[in-house]
């Protein structure tokens, strides 16, 4: 009976709007002959649809019939960490942790959410948390990678996507940060090349950004002639 009314939401939710369609009227989230895990996957529905609002609503109707579910609580603080409700979402996902020690979405929400908020030290050690609970869960790696990215710390960043890439290799998203990394290293190296050059500066071009287009072009032809800048003579 639940999954009849979970495929009568989601036909509903394919069918509504539209120019000249019927609006189909939707059931109300709040049907009291449903169950917590009911309403988490009405709620579910809603969020993959894009309202929060009714996502949220949703969440709280599971909740109002199991307080103490965690699931529950970590789906609405998704929810409400979306909706920019940082408060919120935080105390959801506390509560979460109190209910369940060992629900490792709920330390990855919120160490997104501590990432988001510039506090680093707390969201690494929530995706240390989730990694001692799941070793191999390749979100609590990149995010643990961003949150020490976000530092300047690329060697750690590097070796948590590298063990991610281990397990995923064709993640296209660990890719994506994995070239995030290696170009904050690069702006980083450039950097302090800048300050020790002074005004000397033999390597054309020797900006990150205009290095990184000209490698990219050469990549796509087989030109190697932007590595020749880098090589050196030996000194008498």
């Amino acid at each position: 009976m639940m999954r009849l009314k979970v495929i009568g939401l989601l036909i509903c939710l394919l069918l509504a709007g539209g120019a000249g369609r019927a609006q189909t009227p939707t059931p109300d989230p709040c049907d009291p002959s449903g169950d917590t895990a009911y309403f988490v996957g009405i709620g579910n529905a809603w969020f993959n649809a894009g309202d929060l609002t009714r996502a949220i609503t949703a969440y709280t109707c599971a909740l109002e019939r199991d307080p103490a579910s965690a699931e529950a609580l970590v789906r609405r603080g998704y929810a409400r960490s979306a909706q920019g409700d940082d408060g919120g979402a935080l105390a959801d996902l506390e509560e979460a942790l109190t209910r369940d020690p060992d629900y490792v979405d709920a330390y990855i929400h919120r160490g997104v959410l501590y990432v988001r908020q510039g506090i680093f030290a707390l969201a690494q050690a929530d995706f240390d948390a989730a990694l001692a609970l799941d070793p191999q869960n390749v979100v609590a790696l990149q995010n643990r990678a961003v949150a020490y990215a976000a530092e300047f710390r690329y060697p750690p960043a590097l070796a948590d996507l590298n063990a991610a890439l281990a397990i995923a290799p064709d993640d296209p998203e660990l890719h994506a940060a994995l070239g995030a990394v290696y170009l904050g290293l690069a702006a980083e190296s450039y950097g302090q090349f800048r300050a020790l050059a002074g005004d000397n500066i033999p390597i054309t071009g020797g900006v990150p950004r205009a290095l990184y287009l000209a490698f990219e072009r050469n990549a796509l032809t087989g030109n190697f002639g932007e590595w020749l800048a880098f090589l050196r003579a030996v000194e008498d």
